[in-house]
């Protein structure tokens, strides 16, 4: 029996992750939980699809796949052409190239491991990615390859049996991502195994784990209260949350409240998410979690800040093709229009398949015939995918590796008596001038403390990779441990004037010398992509158009405030930008920046030549 309600969750999952993409408000931080509620509702719908079928005896993998082929593919293929069509005409020919890569990783159900030794999903990076979002689909077609041969297997146990070895899986893998969140964010975030749980336990209510209540009281203030842990999800969690984890708990157990309490009784939560809108937006959420995100990718990947008129129009338009796409293309196939049996129909998939292959390899051809650009624009969009070594996991806890303890204070810090000690401590900021003072300056030996967003400032607040990491240098290591020159780096807001001046005045006699580096040049695009675009349009000053222009401001009121502070001051922003003409090449074919803010290592390189020997007297 369809179940409205069920629509209703669907709705919320899909608006969530929409609204979250589009940034409409600061309210929906959490608004990628969506999809934490899409796992637990495909875990229970397919379970018990899947336990019934093997009751009766008539359970066959071949059409259990071939009710996801339905399911999936016909509008996957269509938005697969699209996007590559669509980057054909927007992006670059290298970054149509990227994008027919992750249609293929997509067709073969591994976006999700693909994206994970790419990037976080949060990174700047992930967002030019028009398919990322197809990560999530990854997830449930791996856990669909051995839930049915797992209940397969159990069909001859007995119903207690089944649902303890689906605990069992369920609390392992939510031990490991527990675990896991803490390591490598990442991992945590993106492979099977650590999401697992989510969708077991949608399977583990489906097969009766949790015994109904007639009790009509009690099940009104569960369904209430699941509709509520997921709002407090969307509204609460947010970005740097450790994520999944624990923190994945109150918008699944949310979920599943809500499943629960509508299995049998018409209640008030039920009614609130069978309401016709809810249901409507929830009957055509596959489309719609489709097509949003290559479209907010690829307005992105050309546009400045995206405006309440663009938010509107983009939310417009992803709506009436999702529309279209239901009423013509999911809803078809999944009634069957074509007398083709189980084996056809996955025969026509793997027909389907190759042909997106295939395109996935014309189109880019044909873009880089049609719109061809040049070598330097090609070798520059090439640097939207640079990395550099900032010792990450050991000397530099990026946001996935929360856990302080993977900080090797062994390797460090170091102190070397035959030569002078540097500490630099802060955000990726500094991290980016670790390499670049190493290669530099083999004289000195350079100690490194930092962690992506953290800036290196005494307080209790923030992130634990910040507060345990510099609570430990600044409380136990500096006070036993002098370096000749302790550098403060970081992408310093003007808030943060007041902790940094107390934090010099604590330092200052565990060091010789305090150094602070100013705030970088910031740029409202990605820096590569801006510098492409000038050399394609012939439009040089194009970049400086989009240079974001408090960062001056800023660095003027370090420079004044941080007078007469027992500190060094250099200036970032005047060494890229001296007599306020930015310089955009650190040498020729090496972009200056690789991202909105993050230097090259030769233009890290070319920062500290600018700042002069007196940075390392």
């Amino acid at each position: 029996m369809h179940r409205t309600d069920i629509d209703g969750l669907r709705a919320i999952a899909v608006l969530s992750v929409v609204l979250f993409h589009l940034g409409v408000s600061s309210h929906l931080s959490g608004g990628f939980v969506g999809v934490d509620v899409f796992f637990v509702i495909s875990g229970y719908l397919i379970t018990g699809i899947l336990q019934e079928e093997i009751d009766r005896g008539g359970f066959s993998l071949t059409e259990f796949y071939h009710r996801r082929v339905r399911r999936i593919f016909p509008a996957l293929f269509v938005v697969h052409v699209c996007t590559l069509l669509g980057s054909a005409v927007i992006l670059f020919p290298s970054e149509t190239k990227d994008t027919a890569r992750e249609v293929l990783w997509s067709l073969a159900f591994l976006s999700n491991v693909v994206f994970e030794r790419a990037g976080g999903y949060f990174d700047q990076a992930a967002k030019s990615s028009a398919l990322l979002h197809t990560w999530s689909l990854s997830v449930e077609e791996q856990f669909y390859i051995g839930l049915p041969l797992l209940l397969a297997a159990l069909s001859r146990a007995r119903p207690w049996q089944r649902r303890g070895v689906l605990l069992a899986l369920a609390v392992l893998s939510f031990v490991l991502s527990q675990r896991m969140v803490h390591v490598d964010a990442r991992r945590a975030f993106y492979l099977v195994q650590y999401r697992a749980w989510e969708l077991l336990g949608g399977s583990l209510l489906a097969l009766g784990a949790v015994p109904q209540t007639r009790n009509r009281i009690a099940l009104e203030g569960v369904g209430l209260a699941g509709i509520a842990a997921i709002v407090w999800s969307v509204v609460t969690i947010r970005g740097d949350t450790p994520f999944p984890g624990a923190w994945a708990v109150p918008p699944c157990a949310g979920t599943l409240a809500c499943l629960y309490a509508g299995r049998d009784r018409e209640t008030i939560g039920k009614r609130l998410l069978g309401m016709p809108p809810l249901r409507w937006v929830g009957l055509i959420s596959y489309s719609l979690y489709l097509w949003h995100w290559p479209v907010i990718a690829l307005f992105n990947a050309r546009n400045d800040q995206m405006t309440p008129r663009d938010q509107a129009w983009i939310f417009g338009l992803t709506l009436a093709v999702s529309i279209v796409s239901y009423r013509y293309i999911e809803r078809p196939f999944r009634r069957k229009p074509y007398q083709v049996g189980a084996r056809g129909a996955l025969r026509v998939a793997a027909i389907g398949m190759a042909a997106v292959s295939v395109l996935s390899v014309v189109i880019p051809a044909a873009a880089a015939r049609l719109r061809p650009s040049s070598v330097l624009a090609d070798e520059v969009i090439g640097y939207t995918k640079y990395g550099i070594d900032l010792h990450s996991g050991t000397c530099f806890l990026n946001s996935g590796f929360d856990d302080v303890d993977l900080f090797r204070k062994d390797l460090c810090l170091k102190l070397d008596p035959k030569r002078k000690n540097y500490l630099i401590m802060g955000d990726s900021h500094a991290a980016n001038f670790a390499p670049a003072i190493s290669a530099m300056h083999p004289e000195i030996n350079l100690l490194q403390a930092t962690a992506s967003g953290c800036q290196p400032a005494r307080k209790d607040s923030g992130a634990k990779r910040c507060t345990k990491l510099f609570a430990y240098v600044f409380d136990e290591f500096l006070p036993t441990h002098r370096v000749d020159t302790l550098i403060l780096a970081g992408r310093w807001p003007k808030a943060s004037l007041p902790a940094l001046r107390r934090t010099i005045a604590y330092v200052r006699p565990f060091a010789d010398r305090v150094v602070v580096l100013g705030p970088i040049v910031e740029y409202d695009q990605s820096f590569p992509q801006l510098l492409a675009r000038s050399i394609t349009e012939n439009d040089p000053g194009l970049p400086a158009r989009h240079l974001l222009p408090n960062q001056s401001a800023v660095d003027k009121a370090y420079a004044g405030r941080l007078d007469g502070s027992g500190a060094e001051y250099f200036s970032i922003y005047d060494a890229i930008c001296p007599k306020d003409e930015c310089t955009l090449w650190a040498s020729p074919g090496v972009p200056m920046q690789h991202d909105q803010h993050h230097l090259t290592l030769r233009g890290s390189q070319l920062v500290l030549t600018r700042l002069g020997p007196s940075l390392f007297r």
